[in-house]
């Protein structure tokens, strides 16, 4: 992974810096390390929040060939996706915080003999500035529920031109609950797109909804299940893409390796499909399921 080399990375270069300064004084190396644990504990004290997140992915699908002797029969990977984000946040009080998020996504075509389209693509997918407040607490009434406000921007052209978007304003609403060592949450995202060409027929806005149900197999490993609801609107009810209402379901392992690094692996496929919120289209999950891995970093 990307985000493991980075880290390999900084281990090496700051145990190379250090055999150096070992050479020229070990007294400077020690007034170094101090100097560093201070300014790393004074960032955890305060209210700025830094992480890393990366998540690495293949797409499948199975091939469906009437000869009984075709070897090739079964799934086979078509994408390969990775994403990278980073989030800078600031607690203004205990209840409410500001943040920005950045996400690059990067793509390379598994099944094509076309070597310029099997080439790895990248781009910046997009730019997130945040607010969110704690409106409850599970200590204090129950349940924890809170409210974010984003603005969504799409810093590429070619990804704003394909898809007539600039970004959307969305609204996030979560609730939870805990029961020992489990726990449900469920998250509703409400987002009104900004689209480039108002004339084009694209989408207008979307309800996201995703329900997940977790429990903690230990102190570090845990295990997980997500449902998703998707439901993108454009002007009318015409049966077409633009008004197709998906869901998803996933599942994955977490482990916590520290207390600021953790890595986990799931798998996810579409279930169900409506081109008009009415006539369901079941479908096989098994034919195009999604496996990844993942791994998240807490700076301070």
């Amino acid at each position: 992974m990307k985000m493991n080399k980075i880290l390999t990375v900084a281990l090496a270069t700051t145990m190379v810096s250090g055999v150096l300064l070992a050479e020229e004084s070990t007294g400077s190396v020690a007034t170094s390390t101090a100097s560093s644990e201070s300014v790393l504990s004074k960032l955890e004290k305060s209210p700025f929040k830094l992480s890393f997140y990366t998540e690495h992915g293949v797409d499948t699908n199975r091939n469906e060939s009437n000869k009984p002797s075709d070897e090739s029969k079964g799934n086979t990977m078509t994408t390969y996706n990775a994403l990278y984000t980073g989030k800078l946040a600031y607690n203004i009080s205990s209840k409410t915080s500001a943040s920005i998020f950045g996400r690059f996504d990067t793509t390379k075509d598994l099944n094509t003999t076309d070597l310029e389209a099997a080439k790895q693509t990248g781009a910046w997918n997009r730019v997130i500035l945040a607010v969110s407040q704690k409106v409850l607490s599970e200590a204090r009434n129950g349940v924890d529920l809170g409210i974010t406000l984003e603005k969504r921007s799409l810093p590429d052209t070619k990804i704003r031109g394909d898809a007539n978007v600039n970004g959307h304003t969305r609204l996030v609403t979560n609730v939870s609950k805990s029961f020992g060592k489990f726990s449900l949450s469920a998250t509703h995202y409400l987002a009104v797109i900004d689209r480039k060409d108002t004339t084009r027929t694209t989408t207008r806005y979307y309800n996201d909804i995703i329900t997940e149900q977790a429990f903690a197999i230990t102190d570090k490993l845990s295990f997980s299940t997500y449902q998703d609801y998707f439901q993108p609107k454009n002007k009318g009810e015409a049966q077409n893409e633009l008004n197709t209402d998906t869901i998803e379901l996933g599942a994955g392992l977490s482990y916590a390796a520290t207390s600021k690094l953790s890595v986990g692996i799931g798998a996810s496929s579409i279930a169900f499909k409506s081109h008009d919120g009415k006539s369901s289209d079941t479908r096989d999950w098994t034919k195009t399921p999604s496996y990844g891995v993942n791994l998240a970093f807490n700076a301070f």
